[in-house]
């Protein structure tokens, strides 16, 4: 194990039943990511973000009112989120993301202000699917979980899907949960 591993090992350590042992670990790709829903954020981040710039700029040009002012000001910052601020969020949010499967679990570790654990039993699990990029990598979404149909305590909404987003080798994760599915 190289020292990534050692570390993704120990940040999971804690979260393992007794005797639970991890078949595959790993974390997404890191850094800015460009995803196939930013084809319709990019625009609607740059009409927002330019439309709320021209109205700060012309309030102040005009000299209006200091309310007028006031309130442009959270939709500029709105607007630099969207632009750029979104990027960097996910990836930090990312950078802090972990991913284990056992032969009961799939655990999911995540949030840099926080710190979330998500653990859904792989006989629960229904519909997973998975897109593979050119180079190998992928998402596997998860599928609606049974459990929560019945115990919805997110507030998310029945039907809600996870992932385990950006991983290398998707199909090779992939076929380790259809095939954990089967033995249980």
């Amino acid at each position: 194990m190289d020292e990534r591993e050692i570390e993704i090992y120990n940040e999971l350590k804690p979260y393992l039943n007794s005797g639970e042992v991890i078949v595959w670990r790993g974390i997404p790709r890191q850094g800015i990511l460009i995803g196939a829903f930013d084809s319709f954020m990019v625009p609607f981040s740059l009409f927002w973000g330019g439309f709320a710039f021209f109205w700060e700029f012309m309030v102040i040009k005009m000299n209006a009112p200091l309310i007028f002012k006031i309130f442009g000001i959270p939709f500029v910052l709105v607007g630099i989120h969207l632009i750029i601020g979104r990027f960097f969020v996910d990836m930090l949010k990312r950078r802090k993301t972990v991913y284990c499967i056992t032969k009961e679990r799939v655990i999911i570790k995540y949030g840099f202000m926080s710190k979330k654990i998500k653990s859904y039993e792989i006989k629960l699990l229904s519909n997973i699917s998975y897109t593979e990029r050119k180079d190998g990598s992928g998402t596997i979404i998860l599928g609606t979980l049974l459990a929560d149909m019945f115990n919805n305590t997110n507030r998310q909404g029945i039907g809600r899907t996870e992932g385990l987003e950006f991983i290398p080798n998707v199909k090779e994760v992939y076929n380790i949960i259809i095939g954990l599915q089967k033995a249980n």
